[in-house]
């Protein structure tokens, strides 16, 4: 959980525990952020700060979801549109 400005992160309650047991019971898990501020990388590394153990391939982003499905239809290449954030 986030604070309003997403600076003070906490996890719910017993997650980091699950994950564990999930880990524990060779069991797959992912977490999905709608997040896209940070690289995969960068989100589990601020999760590994707060208690979860965790690889850095087990946090997918929009961006990283996206690509996965364009590969997947066989595109290489797009045109992305946007303005500043």
């Amino acid at each position: 959980m986030g604070d309003r400005r997403n600076h003070g992160l906490t996890p719910l309650r017993g997650a980091p525990e699950l994950t564990a047991a999930l880990i524990a019971r060779g069991l797959p898990w992912l977490i999905f952020t709608n997040g896209t501020t940070r690289t995969p990388e960068g989100y589990a590394q601020v999760l590994r700060r707060i208690g979860f153990d965790l690889p850095d391939d087990a946090v997918l982003t929009p961006a990283t979801s996206a690509v996965d499905h364009l590969l997947a239809k066989g595109h290489r290449s797009v045109m992305v549109l946007g303005g500043e954030g």
